[in-house]
């Protein structure tokens, strides 16, 4: 929505529908919740055999101005990333006369829930049946949102995918994928 901002020219219109913004912590909710509660980084009985392994935290090793700026940075490039093929998405679909304003919306959110499930499981250390459901769960919530979203009544006039429109969707998860799945920026 930074990057929105710029190319609106400063209109105040917001990028994503308010259902649409709404949704965001619901349907992303899962996968952090299961990796905070069930992501381990060593067992407890490496734990209990070397006290050790506590002076990371203890001596803020893991947690500190350094590191804060790293994430900063790292986010700052992956929201460039996006927000640039977003950008070039949004040409596209205007010059081919594609899609609306809440489609070019709805295609960024994707991107978004996208991006941000791959960035819960590039942190995740522990994989159980669990976190592959909270994964799994994320998506699936999405992709009930857009079914019962794109099928409300009031919401159709303004909100559909047309044959046309879906190139520059494929084209904007396509991206979204490829740029998930490259290595993360890293200093």
């Amino acid at each position: 929505m930074f990057y929105y901002t710029f190319v609106s020219g400063y209109a105040g219109q917001s990028l994503f529908e308010d259902m649409v913004r709404a949704s965001y912590n619901f349907v992303l909710a899962a996968p952090i919740i299961t990796t905070g509660v069930f992501d381990q980084d060593v067992t407890e009985e490496q734990v209990m055999a070397d006290p050790r392994l506590y002076v990371s935290g203890r001596e803020g090793l893991d947690l500190n101005a350094s590191k804060l700026v790293e994430m900063l940075l790292s986010a700052a490039v992956h929201s460039c990333v996006i927000g640039f093929v977003m950008l070039m998405v949004f040409y596209d679909m205007s010059i081919l006369q594609t899609g609306d304003f809440y489609t070019f919306g709805t295609t960024v959110f994707t991107v978004l829930v996208i991006s941000m499930n791959y960035r819960a499981a590039f942190v995740t250390r522990t994989w159980n049946w669990v976190t592959l459901a909270g994964q799994a769960c994320s998506f699936l919530i999405y992709l009930i949102f857009l079914l019962v979203y794109c099928n409300i009544e009031w919401m159709t006039e303004h909100f559909q995918l047309d044959t046309e429109c879906q190139a520059a969707w494929c084209a904007a998860l396509t991206c979204g994928f490829v740029r998930s799945h490259c290595q993360p920026w890293r200093w």
